[in-house]
């Protein structure tokens, strides 16, 4: 029994190393480049989410399992119910969302050291997670949308030109029988 204690609080002991590291790794890339202002941003948007969570008496929302899943937000008003359920909605995250998560939660301004996470801080950092992947997505779309308005922009010139090649040497030839015919007339 002791050596399977050891053993899960050896485990449990490397999981609070491992999440350490990679807090000081992404404290390293991301909070260099993150203003003053950008720090306010986020704690006030984690007040507000507290506060919304808070006033309505919701439940829910709260990490469970590995990787996370989570199930829907339940609160008295049925729109802050539904505004919750869209910033955090009930789904397993994958493994690299699931990183992020837990950085997320584990910072010093959300999280007091020491304690675990509140469902409300768990809602905060969910809610950024699926923020992030959405902007990627739309970011993705609108990288699309500028290939394929370039390629168009190609098409078009590749067409203009075409049509000019066309028009061009019949207009010349035009212009020669035309200057033909009055030398001619004369």
């Amino acid at each position: 029994l002791l050596v399977l204690q050891g053993v899960g609080w050896s485990s449990l002991s490397t999981a609070e190393a491992n999440l350490t590291k990679m807090q000081q790794q992404e404290d390293e890339v991301v909070e260099p480049n993150r203003t003053e202002a950008d720090k306010k941003l986020l704690k006030y948007l984690h007040t507000q989410v507290v506060t919304l969570y808070d006033t309505n008496n919701c439940v829910g929302g709260a990490a469970f399992g590995s990787p996370a899943s989570f199930a829907p937000i339940e609160c008295m008003d049925e729109k802050s119910a539904n505004v919750l359920n869209k910033l955090a909605p009930a789904e397993t995250l994958s493994a690299l969302d699931n990183e992020r998560f837990e950085i997320c939660t584990h910072r010093e301004w959300v999280t007091p050291k020491g304690k675990q996470p509140s469902e409300e801080t768990q809602v905060f950092c969910h809610a950024m997670t699926t923020g992030l992947n959405r902007s990627v997505a739309h970011i993705r779309a609108l990288h699309a949308l500028v290939i394929i308005l370039f390629v168009l922009e190609c098409l078009m010139l590749v067409a203009g030109l075409l049509l000019l090649a066309r028009r061009g040497p019949a207009k010349e030839a035009s212009a020669r029988d035309d200057a033909g015919e009055n030398g001619q007339k004369s």
